[in-house]
């Protein structure tokens, strides 16, 4: 049990700095922000200000977590769900 413990453990941190090197990042979590609802996105902002509903996408990219927002809806320019690897 302990030797499997270990190899989960070393694969883990080799697909850590797999990510961190070629820059991909995987998700973590996704939610929708409403208009006039207060959220700091590092990088966006607060997302309060927008007049239409914005899908905030976590992603972890070896070394932290960063945030991509997309608008949220059914249109072309719009996203419903988060791409679960983003480069």
């Amino acid at each position: 049990m302990g030797k499997l413990l270990l190899n989960v453990l070393i694969l883990f941190v080799v697909l850590d700095v797999i990510l961190a090197v070629s820059g991909a990042k995987v998700r973590y979590d996704s939610f929708v922000v409403q208009p006039g609802t207060h959220y700091l996105a590092s990088g966006f902002g607060d997302l309060a200000e927008q007049k239409k509903p914005s899908l905030v996408c976590q992603y972890w990219n070896g070394m932290q977590l960063t945030d991509a927002v997309f608008e949220y809806g059914t249109e072309m320019t719009e996203r419903t769900e988060c791409p679960f690897l983003l480069k």
